[in-house]
């Protein structure tokens, strides 16, 4: 959080639990252009795109955690 400040970035969280239209509308304040996810949300952004919402994303930059698998 600190690094986003200092870039004067936004910081959004987005929860499971909210739905497209909620995400959208957070998306189309801010213009997002770019999200960080992990792959867990990929696939709702993917569907998002689908129905033609999350208009201003271009970006995705996707991490995870590590595994000691």
């Amino acid at each position: 959080m600190l690094s986003i400040m200092v870039q004067r970035a936004t910081l959004i969280g987005f929860y499971d639990s909210m739905g497209d239209t909620s995400v959208d509308y957070c998306l189309n304040q801010t213009k997002l252009q770019t999200i960080f996810c992990t792959n867990n949300y990929l696939p709702k952004l993917t569907g998002m795109k689908g129905k033609g919402l999350a208009q201003f994303v271009k970006n995705v930059v996707l991490f995870d955690g590590i595994s000691n698998d």
